[in-house]
């Protein structure tokens, strides 16, 4: 199209042409403004300050704990044979069997079976 203008050839249907691809790219530089502050990207650096808040805290502190599990998981669904974890990232999820909790350390604070 500019090459066609700098040949002098310049017509009204170039110029409209030319005006709508304008019009367009201002749209995509908008759309992407847009899209940078809906889902601005970290640093390595912000995102290791963020997470570096959790490692000095309290395991037996019960609001602590309350908080990381609300940051990361997601939702936990239990059925007879599995537990299904869902975390709050990119493919966050994990099944695990309840034959690995009974061989894990997580069996010894689980309520005493019946």
């Amino acid at each position: 199209m500019l090459a066609a203008i700098e040949d002098g050839i310049y017509t009204s249907s170039t110029k409209q042409r030319l005006e709508e691809l304008e019009a367009n790219k201002e749209d995509l530089e908008i759309a992407i403004v847009q899209e940078k502050i809906e889902k601005p990207l970290l640093t390595k650096e912000q995102i290791v300050f963020w997470i570096s808040r959790f490692k000095n805290g309290n395991i037996d502190d019960e609001k602590y704990r309350q908080d990381i599990i609300d940051i990361f998981v997601n939702s936990v669904y239990l059925y007879d044979d599995k537990l299904v974890l869902m975390f709050n990232y990119k493919d966050g999820s994990k099944t695990i069997t309840l034959a690995e909790i009974e061989g894990s350390d997580l069996g010894a604070s689980a309520p005493p079976k019946p």
